[in-house]
């Protein structure tokens, strides 16, 4: 299920998610080229007719224990190769799926995989090349390690990482780092990717290089779990041009061999594509599992993405959870659309097997240069506007820019100041809003003061990326809303008050990332929500009279959102300023 990286060995094994009826939903994208097919794949539709109705049933009388079928397939040149395909049933956060893994017979020279012995394990490993290789054993929590093609340790893994650290192998700073790394290898859960500084490869134990360290599980019922990895040498004699978490190219660096690439292109008559791919709930993660989980998930992330692209382009990452591509040379669509399906499937399925209950997936926004714009500027700005159109559009999604469908350019242009302010409200701009606001309410003499109200209403729509905003008081005396919807009944939130105002939390407020969740326990405001098209909720009750609640503060989205608690601190005081002027 996991991308392998051509750690185990070329062209083993290809892996995939699919349902019962052989439709799949993410797999390695050496299955794509395997089968010449984008993403949208059908198993059944690449076998020969007359062995199309076993493999069926065979999918259909799958368990949850690993049974293979020997069939044929249809390669991406035509021809039909026999295939080893093992399958069985997995739960995924309550949701049955099938793993297929599918091993090409003509370049075994083994047994099934499934039935592999630990000598045939071993002997895989043995044929890694490049770095130091390693495997690691969470039966016996032995580590063996080659360099060269020679052992050079044998034993405990603990016992590995304390000398490396005693010895001077690790860089000071990178110690936590190093930590982390042997602490994700012994875990033996999924594929990991890791940078830190380390004198492994070189002959003074006192220069630290640049080292990498890619690894991945193989596992099986019954059977202990194998994490197998390559650690490399990655020299550079100027680190300045890379983001240091993640070892792409920083922003400064990416934008000079974008100018650069675009500048050819123009001279070659050649196409390049831009994408921008954003991380969806990644603060989420960050809030609720802090931020090393948070830093994981964007070395892993800048691992699929960069793993994907490979040699057609250029990846770096631009922002916390941003990351940017540049694809010279693009042959037509097909070709970036495929890309960017199998990032979005990627990312999608990493984060589907985290330990941490998340749901992370990411949004992709991408333009042609320079059919849709012959300017840096330009081709970012409309890149940005359909990565905008992504995340709207409800996220886990990609937008290529297509005029037809997404109007003109200088209409996209005219409208762009919008777009940019929506995605550059950072945390910073939100204390300086705050500050504002109270410096503004400071210097209103009339309490009573409805268009304050109403502008300070309109900047948290816009600067909180909110659908609707309302207040409402409790005599239905004063209204006010901010809304992207028609309200069909101003007051209903007033009406049903009481069927929910004993569910306020001990801050005072209530908050529902999704309505569906509040079903069962709130009802009437899930009806309400659900009539209305809308998702989530955030609500605040105005108790400037400290005797009792005057009135609420109402703001909704109609995509599934994550109150965070920055955000949420943020609207109470914002909330509390304007319980002066209602």
């Amino acid at each position: 299920m996991y991308k392998r990286n051509n750690i185990l060995h070329n062209s083993l094994m290809i892996a995939a998610l699919m349902k019962s009826d052989t439709n799949l939903l993410a797999s390695d994208e050496d299955i794509y080229i395997f089968l010449g097919q984008d993403f949208s794949v059908n198993l059944i539709d690449f076998i020969p007719d007359e062995l199309k109705s076993e493999f069926i049933a065979f999918v259909e009388n799958c368990t949850y224990a690993p049974s293979a079928i020997i069939t044929k397939l249809r390669r991406h040149d035509g021809v039909y190769v026999d295939i080893s395909a093992v399958i069985r049933k997995i739960c995924l956060k309550g949701s049955e799926y099938i793993d297929v893994r599918l091993f090409d017979i003509s370049k075994m020279t083994h047994h099934y995989f499934e039935n592999a012995s630990d000598n045939f394990i071993h002997s895989v490993f043995d044929t890694l090349i490049g770095g130091i290789n390693f495997i690691y054993c969470t039966e016996t929590k032995n580590i063996r390690i080659n360099k060269s093609g020679k052992e050079i340790y044998s034993g405990p893994i603990v016992e590995w990482r304390d000398n490396a650290i005693a010895d001077g192998y690790i860089e000071k700073d990178c110690i936590e780092v190093f930590y982390q790394i042997c602490n994700a290898v012994a875990d033996a859960n999924g594929s990991g990717y890791f940078v830190t500084e380390t004198s492994f490869f070189s002959d003074d134990i006192t220069k630290h290089e640049v080292t990498s360290f890619n690894f991945s599980v193989v596992s099986y019922d019954q059977r202990p779990a194998y994490t197998v990895g390559i650690i490399s040498n990655t020299e550079f004699p100027d680190r300045s041009f890379l983001d240091p978490l993640t070892c792409l190219y920083n922003k400064r660096e990416i934008r000079r061999i974008t100018d650069t690439v675009l500048d050819k292109s123009l001279k070659c008559g050649t196409r390049t594509a831009i994408a921008i791919i954003d991380l969806d709930h990644f603060k989420e993660m960050n809030d609720t599992y802090g931020h090393l989980s948070g830093d994981k998930a964007l070395m892993n992330t800048a691992r699929i993405i960069k793993d994907i692209i490979g040699r057609k382009g250029y990846v770096g990452r631009i922002g916390g959870d941003e990351f940017f591509a540049v694809l010279p040379d693009l042959s037509d669509l097909d070709e970036l659309r495929r890309l960017l399906r199998c990032i979005r499937a990627q990312i999608r399925w990493h984060f589907l097997h985290c330990d941490e209950d998340v749901n992370v997936t990411c949004s992709i926004g991408a333009a042609v240069f320079p059919d849709n714009a012959d300017n840096y500027d330009d081709i970012f700005k409309l890149t940005d506007h359909c990565l905008y159109l992504a995340k709207t559009k409800g996220r886990n999604r990609f937008v290529v820019y297509t005029p037809d469908k997404h109007g003109s350019v200088e209409e996209i242009l005219k409208n762009d100041s919008v777009i940019q302010k929506e995605h550059t409200f950072s945390e910073d701009d939100k204390k300086e809003h705050i500050l504002s606001v109270i410096n503004r309410s400071n210097m209103k003499d009339n309490i009573k003061d409805s268009d304050f109200v109403h502008s300070i209403l309109t900047e948290i729509h816009d600067n909180y990326k909110i659908n609707g905003v309302q207040y409402c008081s409790l005599d239905k005396s004063r209204y006010f809303d901010v809304c992207d919807y028609p309200v069909k009944d101003k007051f209903t939130f007033i009406d049903i008050f009481d069927t929910f105002k004993d569910k306020l939390n001990s801050r005072g407020y209530l908050s529902l990332g999704n309505y569906m969740n509040a079903k069962s326990f709130l009802p009437e405001l899930a009806e309400y929500m659900s009539e209305n098209e809308l998702c989530s909720v955030f609500i605040v009750p105005d108790t400037s009279d400290k005797d009792e609640t005057r009135g609420i503060f109402i703001m909704t989205t109609q995509n599934q959102r994550s109150w965070s608690e920055y955000d949420i601190n943020s609207l109470m005081i914002l909330c509390g300023i304007l319980c002066r002027f209602v």
